[in-house]
């Protein structure tokens, strides 16, 4: 399947949005995680799942700004 095929079955406006997930420049939101699940075939018994979804939250917006906020707090008191 290439990316403009994916995209369609996913909902993105197009293959370069997908591309900029696929090289990790853009998120995916967690709630969008399952239709990629099924898109690219990852069963509901796939141990990835879980790993996945863990690191979506990880890398959510919210969580990212308050790491790199507790990151510059930390330079600052050394």
């Amino acid at each position: 399947m290439n990316l403009d095929d994916a995209a369609t079955r996913i909902g993105p406006p197009n293959g370069t949005t997908l591309g900029k997930v696929k090289n990790a420049e853009r998120l995916v939101s967690t709630a969008a995680l399952g239709t990629y699940f099924t898109t690219y075939g990852v069963g509901e018994k796939d141990a990835r799942r879980d790993e996945i979804r863990k690191l979506a939250m990880l890398a959510g917006p919210t969580r990212r700004a308050n790491l790199l906020r507790q990151m510059v707090l930390n330079e600052k008191s050394i």
